[in-house]
């Protein structure tokens, strides 16, 4: 029998399907996501699997193993690209709230899937190993999804608040500790409760971070010199996709999945341009082509037809609620403890409780190897459709409703107190801004009595996906995805700017940062970071320039 044709078709259907729900989906602000996993369920035997024609044509059994071995490249690939957009390098640095937050979005979850999964043990009577079914149940509750985190928080305005730097840091500790106890987790199930087993993989691991990523760092570094400004050359491209390949296999070899090799990879490579004509290149074909398999997959593995056989309503109902809101109870309380206002608390628990495809990847795992049946696999499906589906609407109301901004309708430069620092937010679009500028910030006058705080916003319009935010080190160059010469060049000409006027004003303290976001946003970007840092005025560089013969022209009509 050939499995092609049968793939191709429903590869084609699935991402019809997607495609159709990402429209009726969009004005309920939800994620892609969703909508994928929506499609999978549909082709699953929880509706359309259970027609005869659709089980025999469309997703027969036999086509399963081919199914498979593309999901498993897929996500192979995938998680590369986690790691390649994750950076670590804030973790450095990382704050106590973070920190707090990571801490007890770990711990908290972990105890609630052992606990949960307790309750359930009894009804697992046809898997062969179902206390392992526990471990991949806390893992999948601890994790948070750190792409669909920074989607989330690009699309709701909130990357660049000191809310969205802090989900952020703690989501990247949460994704590396849980990757850790599922590699982990993997080796002792595949080793038949053996911890020896695991040791290869961690030395595997380790050799690959600390032998392996010094020089990967040096190519990186030569090919980006090399390049300049030109495009990274397609050989170093597919140099390192060869390289995924070859980190998977190894892993392999190790007795761990090949999705951990491709992800320490990820990790490996830095920032930059080379990370971003990478992704220029990959991400929609594997986002678009090679993981829409997975979605397949999991769908055929729910079946909400039987959700509820020979268990009660509540029980089913209360495990799922539960595991919903593990992560989010105990982000609130560590929120409180640290004297959050409670409306960025309960943001922050739901923000920290994105599920994506790392969810779906660590309970797919887990099904693989057993640790639980089909019926609990749906019970926890069900509990990451509920907290995907709520994260949009909680998050809009809290912080994107009119109702949060009365507090600051009379926060303006006439009702500023004489003896406070005034906060000024300053956007720069290039260079010709800055003159006028600070020369009006000197104007100001501030003294030691009534000093001055500006927020220097250089404004980038963004070619890519989802908005960033870059804040500098005063003490260091930052690699950012500004990728020409010039463009960087640039960057460092404001930055050093507006620390010169600092240096030059004692009374004045400046936080430089770069903001990527299109100009079709970009003033709600200037709006919401203004709120977050308590600003009472915005200087914004007038759109036209004079021309030679004493009138005005625009500089750039996307400004005005």
């Amino acid at each position: 029998m050939n499995k092609l044709p049968i793939f191709l078709t429903q590869l084609s259907l699935l991402i019809a399907i997607t495609r159709v729900f990402m429209i009726i989906l969009r004005p309920l602000r939800q994620p892609r996501f969703l909508s994928e996993l929506l499609a999978g369920i549909l082709l699953g035997p929880s509706v359309l699997g259970n027609l005869g024609w659709v089980a025999n044509h469309i997703t027969p059994f036999e086509a399963s193993l081919f199914l498979e071995t593309m999901a498993n490249l897929g996500v192979t690939f995938y998680m590369f690209l986690v790691g390649l957009e994750m950076d670590i390098t804030p973790l450095q640095k990382m704050g106590k709230t973070a920190f707090s937050v990571a801490i007890a979005g770990i711990i908290f979850p972990l105890i609630a899937g052992v606990g949960l999964h307790a309750t359930i043990l009894k009804h697992q009577t046809s898997v062969r190993a179902p206390e392992m079914g526990a471990y991949f149940w806390s893992i999948a509750l601890s994790l948070t999804s750190f792409p669909d985190l920074a989607r989330a928080l690009s699309d709701h305005k909130l990357m660049y608040t000191d809310l969205g730097k802090t989900a952020l840091t703690a989501a990247a500790v949460c994704d590396l500790s849980c990757w850790s106890l599922l590699v982990v987790a993997v080796c002792i199930i595949s080793g038949r409760n053996e911890l020896h087993i695991a040791i290869p993989v961690m030395v595997c691991m380790a050799s690959l971070w600390f032998v392996l990523r010094p020089y990967i760092r040096k190519i990186a570094k030569k090919i980006s010199q090399r390049s300049k400004d030109a495009p990274i050359s397609d050989n170093h491209i597919y140099f390192i996709l060869s390289l995924v390949l070859l980190s998977g296999f190894i892993t392999e070899l190790c007795g761990a999945h090949s999705m951990f090799g491709a992800f320490m990879l990820g990790l490996m490579i830095p920032g930059g341009k080379l990370g971003a004509s990478i992704k220029d290149k990959v991400e929609e074909f594997i986002m678009g082509i090679l993981l829409p398999p997975t979605f397949l997959i999991i769908g055929a593995r729910t079946n909400f037809v039987f959700i509820f056989a020979d268990v009660s309503i509540g029980m089913v109902l209360l495990v799922i609620l539960l595991a919903s809101l593990a992560k989010i109870a105990s982000t609130l309380l560590v929120c409180l403890y640290f004297k959050f206002p409670m409306r960025d608390g309960l943001a922050l628990g739901v923000l920290m409780n994105t599920k994506g495809v790392l969810a779906l990847i660590v309970l797919n795992e887990g099904r693989n190897m057993q640790g639980f049946d089909q019926q609990t696999f749906t019970w926890i499906m069900a509990a990451i459709l509920l907290m995907t589906i709520i994260t949009g609407p909680i998050v809009s109301w809290t912080h994107n409703s009119a109702r949060h901004l009365r507090p600051y309708n009379h926060r303006n430069l006439e009702r500023s107190k004489p003896d406070a620092p005034l906060r000024v937010l300053v956007c720069v679009h290039s260079t010709r801004n800055l003159p006028g500028l600070i020369s009006l910030l000197q104007n100001s006058n501030a003294t030691r009595n009534s000093p001055i705080t500006v927020f220097a916003a250089h404004l980038v319009e963004l070619t890519r996906a989802s908005a960033m935010l870059i804040f500098h080190d005063k003490n260091k160059t930052v690699d950012t995805e500004i990728n020409t010469t010039w463009e960087k060049a640039e960057a460092e000409q404001i930055v050093s700017a507006f620390e010169s006027f600092e240096r030059d004003n004692p009374a004045a303290a400046v936080q430089p940062l770069t903001a990527v976001s299109p100009y079709a946003t970009m003033h709600e970007d200037v709006n919401n970071f203004a709120l977050d840092k308590f600003t009472s005025i915005i200087l914004i560089p007038f759109h036209k320039r004079p021309d030679g013969v004493g009138g005005w022209t625009d500089e750039n009509i996307e400004h005005k």
